[in-house]
């Protein structure tokens, strides 16, 4: 089982790499969350056919571990191979078969996987604490793979590698009693796992033909000239002669750019390398970027994320003293400093230029440095972000406390540049500046006196002084606006003649709107009534992308398959409608056994009638419910600690399954009532929802080594708790009503699939800490639920006593 377990989440996490380049990480979150349903068929299947775990269950074990094997390289080669496309799901019924399809070939495995767990449990309900916390340690040592095979044989490969261990695992299980040879057929089915893989291309992902990557390489000539993964990404080097980026270019340059070659992360995000030193970037001057080098004279800079490297040009062009680029992917260093170097003109190793291989908000919480410029680069594509379709990304570069942390490392009279893509109507470019006037308002500082923001085409720069902008600078701008034939936005003095000059939109609504967000008396006003969420986001919901309101509604259901984005522009309502899947099939698995079984509708037996199904329904579903709304916030707040979202996901996840592992493996000799352990967990929760910031705080300047550790040391106590409440109840309901067992594993099966989308909803809407508050809530009805039980049990023995 261990094997198995390890094999399950190195496939489910490599599963998210996967969809995440060849289709985008919604896509991703939805294929993942309903294919766990898995699970809950499994614990379906089993109450249903109990005859399945009523005999040796070995080989049900060894041939579902070798199943699992054969259906997750399958199933990746089906997803690989099918003709799906997102952008035309809603016009064409094709299309809806081909996902179904999708989710189909991703659930099987994981039923084969949970149906080892499940048999298990079924069988030796009085082992569940040896069972379960054996299956949740193999589970934190996939999480620790996922990280390390990545990094040799790509996520694709590391579904290879999960069937190999499977096989490895089932071969295990069904050679205890049987001659060493045994071993040999696992090992040839590997080989030959392994072989039809390779022949059938299966470590060949497909992109969506709407990724940048794929756009990129349709046009003649281009290639792929390098391609590398690592734990959390997948970098890539396109060579192209239709390669043109310069996001904000004024229409002032008459000039051509230089060469360019584009660096890609995960088929997106193209980032342009100039094969030009600063001396001859003359275009890098008609940039909105370069306002602030106008504002500043040899100034140190600090970059944060420069891609393929155009604001470190911009910077030595504009004579600055020093760079430091920040830079938390290595392949990106590895690409644009090493590999491709002459591609960028040796833009990282010049003099004057410091890279640093780390996350922003960890820099600039260690160093003491103060810097004239800070400028956070605009890294990311162009989305139609308005219907919400990538809301569910987290970025903690663009929250509140971020741009405190940016405040507070400029010099004196030091200057911030941020720039974003300018939208219709107002969206994402105006979130920027509500995010900033509500730093600056936090720290005491008048925003209006402090900022400057001008408009191009394409973009929108916002620049934020730490002190307020004087009459010179203020010159400056109007000058820089004017040469450049870019549109002021916000600038202390400005009048209505100023704006919507150059890119004229029918209403001067970026300046309203601005105007509006800086002033306190209708602020508030605004965030209500606006069209779209423009209010600032924190790192308790760092969601910068996600600007639906439910008054959008009518509008992307008029507008549905007549506007070109993912799934017909539904955005956050497909999330919606994969919560009512969940829903409609975590019912049927709760309730097929219902239909179909005497012995667990009517509570398991006459022995344990009395406690019904009602008290234990509830307590799985709260466990359920619970586990995933205090594990998703949890992971979901690392990824600001810990860099990566992928470090997070592996640590979390390592650090939560390994010491619930070891909680289950002591619940048998803790004899601790039901009510009591799930009491604790919940206790636990809201310490940790409160108190987690606070140590986040004191330590994110650690190095990334000894955040890890201390991440897994700081998930001992919860995880240990978390690990204690199913296997006891497992156990009590196995002498009890031995039938409901499987069914119990169906409940919290699919409740956990409810739990994980739900979970998502809640933090979009609420913020991490509600959902854990809400994780609790549940763990406490669950406790409430015991004590029942319990009690009817108690009084169950006494009336046949």
């Amino acid at each position: 089982m261990l094997l198995v377990s390890a094999a399950t989440l190195l496939f489910e996490i490599a599963l998210t790499r996967i969809f995440a380049v060849t289709q985008g990480y919604h896509f991703a979150f939805l294929a993942i969350s309903l294919a766990l349903l898995g699970f809950g068929a499994s614990g379906t299947a089993l109450a249903i056919v109990p005859a399945l775990a009523s005999r040796d269950i070995r080989p049900l074990m060894a041939g579902a571990g070798l199943l699992f094997a054969v259906t997750s390289t399958g199933g990746l080669y089906l997803t690989n191979v099918l003709p799906f496309d997102a952008y035309t799901l809603l016009w064409e019924p094709s299309q809806l078969a081909y996902l179904a399809l999708y989710y189909l070939a991703l659930a099987v495995p994981f039923f084969f996987a949970g149906s080892i767990v499940g048999a298990s449990l079924a069988k030796h309900p009085t082992k569940a604490g040896v069972l379960y916390g054996t299956n949740l340690v193999g589970a934190g040592i996939g999480c620790l793979l996922s990280v390390v095979f990545p990094l040799f044989v790509g996520a694709a490969g590391s579904v290879i590698a999960a069937g190999v261990i499977a096989l490895m695992g089932a071969g295990a299980m069904a050679g205890r009693e049987l001659r060493r040879p045994a071993w040999l057929v696992p090992c040839i089915l590997a080989v030959g796992v392994v072989a039809v893989a390779v022949v059938l291309g299966v470590t060949d992902l497909k992109l969506s033909p709407y990724k940048a990557v794929s756009q990129a390489l349709r046009h003649e000539g281009a290639s792929k000239a390098w391609s590398r993964w690592n734990a959390f990404s997948l970098v890539e080097v396109i060579q192209s002669n239709s390669i043109h980026a310069a996001p904000g270019l004024s229409f002032a340059y008459q000039g051509e750019l230089p060469p360019q070659t584009a660096l890609a992360v995960d088929g997106d995000n193209l980032s342009p390398m100039n094969a030009v030193p600063p001396e001859g970037a003359d275009f890098t001057e008609y940039l909105p970027t370069s306002l602030v080098y106008r504002l500043t004279d040899r100034p140190t800079a600090l970059v944060i994320e420069p891609g393929g490297g155009l604001d470190v040009l911009t910077a030595l062009r504009n004579d600055a003293k020093s760079v430091t680029a920040v830079i938390s992917n290595p392949l990106v260093v590895e690409a644009v400093g090493e590999r491709f170097a002459h591609h960028a003109a040796g833009i990282l190793g010049r003099s004057g230029v410091t890279v640093v291989h780390e996350g922003a908000r960890s820099y600039l919480h260690r160093t003491d440095e103060r810097f004239d410029v800070i400028q956070v680069s605009l890294a990311d594509s162009f989305r139609p972000v308005l219907a919400g379709a990538y809301g569910v990304l987290e970025n903690y570069l663009y929250t509140v406390e971020a741009f405190e942390s940016y405040y507070s490392r400029l010099a004196p009279d030091g200057f911030l540049s941020v720039t974003r893509w300018a939208q219709t109507p107002p969206s994402e470019g105006v979130r920027v500046v509500s995010v900033a006037v509500e730093a600056l308002e936090g720290l005491g500082v008048e925003p209006a006196e402090h900022m400057a923001v001008i408009r191009s085409l394409q973009t929108i720069t916002l620049v934020v002084k730490h002190s307020p902008l004087d009459d010179a600078e203020v010159d400056a701008v109007r000058g820089f606006a004017e040469g450049l034939q870019y549109d002021l936005v916000h600038l202390p003095g400005i009048e209505a003649s100023d704006v919507n000059r150059f890119s004229v939109h029918p209403t001067p609504a970026y300046h309203d709107t601005v105007k509006a967000i800086l002033d306190p008396g209708t602020r508030e006003a605004l965030y209500v009534g606006y069209s779209h969420d423009i209010s600032p986001v924190s790192d308790d919901r760092p969601f910068y992308y996600h600007l639906f309101r439910w008054s959008q509604t009518a509008e992307i259901l008029r507008s549905l398959g007549r506007t070109f984005q993912p799934f017909g522009g539904a955005g956050f309502l497909i999330v919606l409608g994969s919560l009512v899947v969940a829903v409609a099939a975590a019912g049927a698995f709760i309730l097929l056994p219902l239909l179909f079984r005497r012995d667990v509708s009517n509570g398991g037996g006459s022995q344990a009638g009395a406690i019904g199904r009602l008290w234990p329904f509830v307590y799985f579903a709260g466990l359920g419910l619970g586990f995933l709304w205090v594990e998703i916030p949890l992971l979901q707040r690392f990824i600001l600690y810990l860099d990566q979202p992928a470090y997070a996901f592996a640590t979390v996840l390592f650090g939560v399954l390994v010491w619930s592992g070891v909680g289950s493996l002591a619940s048998d000799r803790l004899r601790v009532p039901m009510a009591v352990a799930v009491s604790v967990v919940a206790a636990l929760s809201v310490l940790y929802a409160y108190g987690l910031p606070l140590v986040f705080d004191a330590t994110l300047g650690l190095p990334l080594a000894g955040r890890l550790a201390l991440s897994v040391a700081l998930l001992a106590p919860l995880g240990a708790a978390m690990g204690v409440p199913f296997p006891r109840a497992v156990r009590v309901l196995g002498e009890q009503a031995p039938a409901l067992v499987p069914w119990a594993w169906a409940v919290n099966g699919s409740t956990s699939v409810v739990s994980a989308i739900l979970a998502t909803i809640l933090a979009l809407s609420f913020g991490f800490t509600w959902v854990i508050l809400g994780g609790a809530a549940a763990y406490l009805a669950a406790a409430l639920a015991a004590h029942v039980w319990q009690r009817r049990a108690a009084g169950s023995r006494e009336a046949v006593s």
